[in-house]
C-alpha cells in the first residue's frame, strides 16, 4: 500500500537507484553464495527502506527496477514514462497506461496497457522520492498462480514448482478479498490479545500497523507512545506506536528478546481508507523470516532465519 514509514526526528533518505550498483552487487555476493540455480536477486535494506527491488526490464530496452509491493492494487509507473496524451487524464494523482508495456523479471514477464490495467503516478510523488526514479511498482499479480520463494537470508527470489520439500516452514492460510492478501495475527499488547487478520504488504517498512477501528474496540491506550507518521502515496498518515509483549504469525512469535527493541506495533489516529483487514503487516516483520507465497493455493509458509 506504499506505506513507507517516518518516525518523527529521523529524516527519510532519498536515494537513487541504478542498474549496476557496485556496492549493492558486492553486498549481494556476500549473502548468496551457494544459492539454487533460476534465483534473480533483489535488494533489500534492513535499516531504513526496508523495501524489495527487482532488477528487470521494461519493453526489452529499459532497465528498471521493480518494488515488490503486495499492498498495491495494480502495476504503476512514473508517469515519466507517459506520452502527452496519457498524461492529459489524471485522477487521484493517477493516469491510465494506454499503450503497452512489457515488464520482464528473470524468466517471468507479463503485459501491461492493453487487457491487464496498468497506472501511471505522478514523477513528483514522494513515493518516487523514496524509490528513485527509475522504479516500477509491481502487485502480487504479477505471480498469480506461481509459487514464488522470497529469501530475505540470502536476497533473491525464485519460483518453485511445488510446497512438498518445505519442511521447516510453518504454513498460514492466506484470504483474498477485493485484490488484498489476509494472514490472521496475535498480538499482545497492553494485557489484551488482538486477534485480528491483516494485510500483507511488502509496500509498508513498518510492523504491524492496525486501523483506528482497533483502537476503539479494544481501549488501546496511546499513554507512553512515540508519535510517527506514514508515507502513503494518497498523504500522510499519524499514529502512534507502543511496545507489544509478543507478535504471533502462524506458531511463530517475535518478542522483544528476538526483535531487539523493534516489537513496537502501530495504531492509526483517524479514519482512513476502507480495506478488508484490520491493519497491516510490513517487511519489517517478514524480514525476520524466509517465506514463500503459494499463489495457487493461496498460502504463506514461513521460516525463521536464524541469525
Amino acid at each position: 500500500m506504499n506505506s513507507i514509514k517516518l518516525y518523527i526526528l529521523i529524516p527519510i533518505l532519498l536515494f537513487l537507484l541504478s542498474c549496476n550498483n557496485k556496492s549493492a552487487a558486492t553486498t549481494r555476493a556476500e549473502l548468496t553464495d551457494n544459492i539454487p540455480e533460476g534465483t534473480v536477486p533483489f535488494e533489500y535494506d534492513f535499516n531504513m527502506k526496508k523495501a524489495i527491488f527487482i532488477p528487470g526490464t521494461l519493453n526489452d530496452s529499459t532497465c528498471l527496477k521493480y518494488w515488490f509491493e503486495t499492498g498495491a492494487q495494480r502495476m504503476t509507473f512514473s508517469d515519466s514514462l507517459a506520452s502527452d496524451f496519457e498524461r492529459k487524464e489524471v485522477e487521484n494523482g493517477f493516469s491510465k497506461v494506454l499503450k503497452t508495456m512489457k515488464v520482464r523479471i528473470g524468466i517471468w514477464e507479463r503485459a501491461y496497457g492493453d487487457t491487464v490495467e496498468a497506472k501511471y503516478l505522478d514523477k513528483n510523488n514522494h513515493l518516487f522520492g523514496f524509490t528513485g526514479a527509475n522504479v516500477g511498482i509491481i502487485p502480487w499479480q504479477f505471480f498469480d498462480k506461481k509459487i514464488i520463494e522470497i529469501s530475505f537470508s540470502k536476497q533473491y527470489i525464485r519460483e518453485l514448482s511445488g510446497t512438498r520439500d518445505l519442511h521447516d516452514y510453518d504454513s498460514v492460510k492466506m484470504k483474498v478479498v477485493n485484490g488484498f492478501l489476509g494472514i490472521p495475527v496475535v498480538v499482545s499488547v497492553q494485557k489484551k490479545k488482538i486477534r485480528a487478520f491483516v494485510t500483507i504488504d511488502t509496500g509498508s517498512n513498518a510492523g504491524i500497523s492496525f486501523s483506528n477501528g482497533i483502537v476503539s474496540k479494544f481501549g488501546i491506550k496511546s499513554d507512553g507512545a512515540f508519535f510517527e507518521k506514514a508515507l502513503r502515496s494518497d498523504g500522510i498518515q499519524k499514529s502512534f506506536a507502543i511496545k507489544s509483549d509478543s507478535i504471533q504469525v502462524g506458531k511463530f512469535y517475535l518478542t522483544e528478546k528476538n526483535q531487539k527493541g523493534k516489537n513496537y506495533v502501530s495504531f492509526a489516529m483517524g479514519k482512513q481508507r476502507e480495506y478488508p483487514f484490520a491493519g497491516l503487516l510490513g517487511t519489517a516483520i517478514l524480514e525476520h523470516f524466509d517465506i514463500v507465497m503459494d499463489f495457487k493455493k493461496y498460502c504463506l509458509y514461513l521460516k525463521p532465519i536464524i541469525k
